[in-house]
């Protein structure tokens, strides 16, 4: 058992979502979310405690998912031009294809007063389209806000496609590794869970509830430079 809180970093609000998730996996954890960026591969080897990022488990689970080795990718253009995604499912499957598309419309339309708009599922059918022109029979969604708008990717991709989300499948990774390392809390408890912005905590609140899907509570302002003096 380790009484410390898991720490959940984004560089905005859509970290959320799989904080969400991890609340619901886990919730005798306590949970502290940061909307920062951070550099993966450098937290992994700089820290002695385990890191988990999202585009390992969504990359597995895909993986295993697919039957025809077609995997579709629907993310921002940073994230597809990155090509971690490509590298990660090569090196469990040499043979599985992925077809990449960058959607640089979806985050402002989620972000949006009307995530649920003809808009934005007109631009889910546009993305979505070389994908089913390539026969995808599963999609990674490597993306925190897209689980926002579950229901618009579910009809347009139909129950024949499976839809891989990034907060589900790093829910189930960060409570595996807990379980692994033995440092998981006892499930006796309830969990709590607090946040720290480098944003305005007002702006924060305003699209993190919707979100999280439940209160926010305080939220406390932090400098970056008061994050790397305690690093």
């Amino acid at each position: 058992m380790d009484s410390r809180p898991v720490g959940v970093f984004d560089s905005g609000v859509g970290g959320l979502t799989v904080l969400h998730e991890c609340l619901v996996t886990m919730p005798h954890e306590d949970f502290c979310n940061a909307a920062t960026s951070a550099a993966l591969p450098q937290l992994q080897e700089e820290l002695a405690l385990p890191v988990v990022g999202v585009i390992t488990p969504e990359a597995h689970a895909a993986v295993q998912a697919t039957r025809n080795r077609k995997i579709g990718l629907l993310a921002t253009q940073a994230t597809v031009e990155a090509g971690r995604y490509a590298e990660l499912v090569h090196a469990l499957d040499a043979g599985a294809q992925l077809v990449p598309v960058a959607c640089p419309r979806l985050v402002p339309l989620i972000e949006s007063d009307d995530p649920f708009s003809a808009e934005t599922t007109e631009a889910v059918r546009e993305y979505a389209a070389p994908l089913k022109e390539a026969e995808v029979d599963t999609v990674i969604l490597g993306c925190t806000h897209y689980p926002l708008i579950r229901p618009i990717f579910q009809r347009v991709f139909g129950r024949g496609v499976t839809l891989v989300f990034s907060a589900e499948e790093t829910a189930r990774e960060v409570a595996e590794t807990l379980a692994r390392k033995g440092i998981e809390n006892g499930e006796g408890r309830e969990g709590a869970y607090r946040f720290l912005t480098t944003g305005e905590p007002s702006l924060f609140r305003e699209l993190g509830e919707r979100f999280l899907q439940l209160p926010l509570g305080e939220i406390e302002q932090v400098a970056v430079a008061d994050l790397e003096a305690v690093a």
